[in-house]
Parts: C-alpha cells; structure tokens; sequence
C-alpha cells in the first residue's frame, strides 16, 4: 500500500475536503486542524492532499482556486511529485501522535 502521501485519490471524506477547501478559498484558513478518526480511514491522506492543494495553489485568490470542486491535484505536477518523493522543502511531515495507554496517561 503506498504511503498517504504518494495517495492521490480520496474515497469517502467529501465533506471534510469540502470544509477545508471553503476555509481556503475565504483566506482565513486556520493555523492548525484536528482530524480524528480510526487507523486506515484517510486521515493522512487527506492532510496530504490539503498540503499538495496548498502548495500548488499560494494564493487562495487565484480563479483555480475559487473554480475548484476538490483538493486534487495533478499527479504529475511537480508540487505533487516533490511532496510524494518527500522532497518538498516547504511541507514538514510531523507523524503520527502515540495512542495514549489509558484516560490519564501522561508522555
């Protein structure tokens, strides 16, 4: 299975991707998101696929921004190739955070 960030389609998150490419477009996007969820569901994926709609559209201005129904970007584009190779020096990829052991676990 090939690693979220080499995942160019997104099967089942339209509402999530539709909330983050409206908060896009206004310009007011916020500094941080929390997605959530079980293991294997997309998280990271669609993280990726915000980083890639964002690095290869800066301005949130711009008409292909305003005109756009998702967050794909073109495979071959070569902002998606560099974040796919994890090459893009403007993309820091953090991992996941550690499941916690218990209600009160502390790291």
């Amino acid at each position: 299975m090939p690693h979220p960030r080499e995942t160019s389609d997104l099967f089942g998150h339209r509402e999530a991707e539709t909330a983050l490419l409206t908060a896009y477009r206004s310009g007011r996007i916020p500094h941080a998101w929390l997605i959530g969820g079980a293991q294997g569901i997309g998280k990271a994926t669609l993280a990726y696929r915000m980083a890639r709609f964002v690095l290869a559209h800066r301005d949130p201005r711009m008409a292909s921004v305003q005109h756009a129904e998702t967050l794909s970007v073109d495979p071959n584009d070569p902002v998606a190739r560099h974040v796919a190779a994890g090459a893009h020096g403007g993309l820091f990829g953090a991992g996941a955070v550690p499941e916690r052991q218990g209600p009160c676990s502390a790291r």
